[in-house]
């Protein structure tokens, strides 16, 4: 793969990454985190897992897929983890 190509998708994954963890902290404020945080690990674990079957010589469509999926997943577990951690130990004085 060309490296403008990778580096093309890398920042994909990176503004899906944004909406994704939005969503996720909208989601978070709505449905129980520990269901939230199940579902997103489910589903990374899956997409991890089909992986190897993903041609990423050139842009097929499965490659988008995953750069989609990945992204809005990446980093959507921070809203929820950030909520049972409150949840468990309270809000922090410090700021």
């Amino acid at each position: 793969m060309v490296e403008v190509t990778a580096a093309s998708l890398l920042a994909m994954i990176g503004v899906f990454d944004v909406i994704g963890t939005i969503f996720s902290g909208w989601l978070t404020d709505r449905i129980d985190p520990r269901k939230l945080l199940f579902f997103y690990y489910f589903l990374r674990g899956l997409s991890l897992f089909l992986l190897p079957s993903i041609l990423f010589s050139t842009i097929h469509p499965t490659t988008l897929i995953f750069i989609v999926f990945y992204g809005l997943d990446w980093v959507a577990t921070v809203p929820p983890t950030v909520m049972i951690v409150e949840i468990f130990l309270g809000k922090s004085e410090a700021l």
